[in-house]
């Protein structure tokens, strides 16, 4: 009798399969003019982004600190105009725009794999 159960107690397990996940590269501009603030948050890798990668052009442009837990880059003096470049990994339904993830940012590139 219990070898009958036992089959059928199986068939109630979870689905075995990964959440959604999507790749991509994606490239902001970031324009800087008169006395404008020249910091500005970047994302970090959280429970659903994963920051596989995240460079400025041009190289050296850009100083890091990390307040309250945010990522904020300080752009050079005199830099007019900055380039940033972030490989990411989306998990998940749930994606928040590129705007939310890069504030005061104009996506210029957004290429899923």
């Amino acid at each position: 009798m219990a070898l009958v159960a036992l089959p059928a107690s199986c068939s109630t397990l979870p689905d075995a399969r990964w959440p959604v996940a999507i790749e991509g590269e994606v490239e902001v501009l970031y324009r800087f003019g008169g006395a404008a603030p020249r910091l500005f948050r970047v994302p970090s890798s959280d429970e659903t982004l994963t920051v596989l990668w995240l460079e400025a052009a041009p190289v050296g442009a850009v100083q890091e600190r990390f307040v309250r837990g945010e990522r904020i880059w300080i752009a050079a003096e005199g830099q007019d105009e900055l380039r940033v470049r972030c490989g990411y990994r989306w998990t998940g339904a749930d994606r928040p725009t590129w705007e939310q993830q890069f504030p005061g940012g104009t996506v210029i590139a957004d290429h899923d794999r």
